[in-house]
């Protein structure tokens, strides 16, 4: 460790952030009176706001960001890695970026750090590996990626991660992201090790590659099992690559902390807001719903608006929030960070309520009979395959988005969605029914443990219910 603790000395030029900014963000920090506006935001209003906020691609529209970048190297790229996220895009319009440019390799691969966004709980690094990018299949399965961050001892943090593969020709050039996020009590410290492990798919046997080409010839249920059931590729590691990563800890690495520990009412369910954190890359609300409700509380939508700037929504990319149904939750926003305002409040959109007496659901395939299965929920088929009961279940919903798994079972290792094509619904009219705000998706699966008697699931979503007006919570400023 002691080649790193050297390299922490020399690495990673800041580019520090202007008098102005830092004048105002310490100004804005250290208010202490509370805020009186806490008005209901009518729909039109609210729709205009969102519309407002809307980012078009125009980031060459922007003289501020235009400055801000140009301070910066490959500001193409970065521009391009970033037009979609406009949290990163404000942090990087603010010059809250650092430059990296450091490389590693091994084993003929090599891996270019670039930039880096960071703040106390949130680290996004920008990276390119243009050897990937040249021997990747368009499926990308052909490489597995494990990105982890590492104390400047070489021990594993404690965070979540999501990153970008690339995968095509086109992406060559182009920056991919890793994001890094502290959910528990730890935060990140001033030195790490950013650490890739690269691993390469081993080739199928013929048999296997046999049994995959076979089953890709079927059609309808055949083929869903066949999908479930074909070999998976086993991959061995060809490449450790490690970078260390001095992070500024400067006078806008904090957190600005609003104490809410406020009780909502949702169809007489309790919902406790605990606090808001408001981060330079994103905004996290922390709650949990009342032991003693009678329903789970699952799928809140919830939008932070201010007098002037509107509505900062969930984030584009990566992971939008944290926590287990029935245990605290986090939900996270785009960042208010570079807003200067200082009255707030949290508008709750929509929600949806699972009863606890009905979070199981049990199946059995002698009598073909379920319990306790939800009104919006319906069993298109179950077949019985080599590996076990493939399952297939149609979900009505009032929401458009594809959903993941709503019953779980603990023998379910691959799972697939998505929306529902055709009139699978008996002579249901799909147009008819998005007219109405109905929508349905599917779900598929193979369960095992059938055979001995009925299986049971649990329910882990329900359809949301949409308010016209949304309940606000206000926010006052210790």
């Amino acid at each position: 460790m002691q080649e790193y603790q050297n390299r922490f000395q020399q690495l990673n030029q800041t580019i520090e952030p202007s008098e102005e900014l830092l004048f105002q963000t310490r100004q804005r920090m250290a208010e202490t009176r509370p805020q009186k506006w806490i008005p209901r935001v009518q729909k039109a209003a609210a729709v205009a706001a969102c519309t407002v906020l809307l980012f078009t691609g125009a980031v060459n529209l922007s003289p501020a960001f235009a400055q801000a970048a140009a301070k910066v190297p490959i500001v193409r790229e970065l521009v391009l890695a970033v037009a979609f996220d406009p949290s990163m895009k404000a942090a990087i319009e603010h010059q809250y970026v650092q430059l990296i440019k450091q490389t590693a390799e091994d084993n003929g691969y090599q891996l270019d750090v670039e930039y880096l966004v960071a703040d106390p709980r949130n680290l996004t690094v920008y990276y390119k590996m243009p050897e990937i990018t040249e021997k990747n299949s368009e499926t990308g399965e052909d490489y597995q990626f494990d990105f982890n961050l590492l104390a400047a001892d070489g021990s594993e943090l404690k965070c979540g991660a999501t990153w970008d593969y690339p995968l095509s020709e086109e992406e060559k050039q182009a920056l991919n992201e890793v994001k890094f996020h502290f959910t528990g009590e730890d935060t990140l410290s001033e030195q790490v090790i950013l650490q890739l492990i690269v691993k390469k798919a081993l080739p199928f046997s013929d048999e296997e590659q046999k049994k995959i080409e076979a089953g890709r010839e079927l059609s309808g249920t055949a083929n869903s099992i066949a999908h479930f059931e074909e070999p998976r590729p086993e991959y061995e590691e060809v490449a450790c690559m490690q970078i260390p990563l001095a992070i500024d800890q400067g006078s806008l690495f904090n957190v600005r902390t609003i104490e809410l520990n406020r009780t909502v009412e949702l169809e007489g369910q309790k919902v406790i807001f605990d606090k808001v954190e408001i981060y330079p890359t994103q905004v996290r609300i922390l709650w949990h719903a009342d032991e003693n409700n009678t329903h789970l509380v699952d799928g809140m939508k919830i939008a932070l608006q201010s007098r002037e700037h509107g509505r900062w929504e969930g984030i584009s990319n990566g992971v939008t929030g944290i926590g287990m149904l029935g245990e605290p939750q986090q939900i996270w926003l785009e960042s208010s960070w570079f807003d200067y305002e200082t009255e707030y409040q949290l508008a709750i959109e929509r929600y949806a309520m699972i009863p606890k007496e009905q979070q199981t659901v049990t199946y059995d395939y002698a009598t073909n009979t379920f319990t306790n299965l939800p009104d919006y929920a319906r069993l298109v088929e179950a077949v019985p395959c080599d590996t076990g009961l493939f399952m297939q279940f149609e979900f009505q919903s009032t929401d458009e988005v594809v959903h993941g798994e709503v019953l779980q079972h603990e023998s379910v290792m691959q799972s697939g969605g998505g929306h529902v094509i055709g009139g699978m619904f008996g002579g249901r009219n799909n147009e008819e029914d998005e007219a109405k705000g109905i929508y349905w998706f599917y779900n598929q699966f193979i369960v095992t443990g059938y055979e001995d008697g009925p299986i049971t699931f649990n329910v882990t979503w329900a359809p949301p219910e949409t308010l016209e007006e949304p309940v606000i919570v206000p926010l006052y400023m210790d």
